[in-house]
């Protein structure tokens, strides 16, 4: 589909201020879903024992995740995947993290860190608030152009009418 009048850059506009909405809707549940983690969470000491090594052939990188060991308050030792790929890795093995965990399910432990809390919400919302700006910004040109056809006083050259 070409976009060649004001009207369908108007309804581009208008169908990517929806699907932007939807992405930051998404960001906010996924930050109310971390925030009640952390609020609901107790913290530990734990140690980095191994990383998961993640190869991408088709862009030739190498992403690393830690594998970590904490105890619960009750003692109970557990050993955690990280979901948090990074390169370089995120220290060595034998270095002391700060975890956060859920004593009701220890397994779902995560690092006390900014991007393994926050990431997905953050980059998710403020990309998504960057695109919805830009989509206002077409709906509004459009809108003007579509009034200037309408009183006849003419529109941007080089936009067919």
């Amino acid at each position: 589909m070409l976009i060649r009048t004001a009207e369908d850059w108007n309804l581009l506009g208008k169908g990517m201020i929806v699907f932007c909405g939807l992405f930051i809707l998404i960001a906010l549940i996924f930050a109310g879903l971390a925030l009640a983690f952390v609020k609901s969470s107790q913290s530990a000491s734990g140690e980095i024992v191994a990383f998961v090594k993640n190869s991408d052939q088709k862009h030739n990188s190498t992403t690393f995740a830690p594998v970590f060991v904490f105890q619960d308050a009750n003692g109970v030792s557990h050993k955690i995947y990280s979901s948090t790929f990074s390169y370089p890795p995120m220290g060595s093995v034998g270095d002391k993290i700060n975890i956060l965990y859920n004593p009701s399910n220890p397994k779902s432990a995560k690092e006390d860190s900014f991007f393994s809390l926050w990431g997905f919400p953050v980059i998710s919302g403020v990309l998504s608030f960057i695109w919805l700006m830009i989509s206002l910004s077409i709906v509004l040109a459009s809108e003007r152009l579509i009034r200037r056809k309408a009183s006849g006083t003419g529109a941007l050259s080089g936009l067919k009418q």
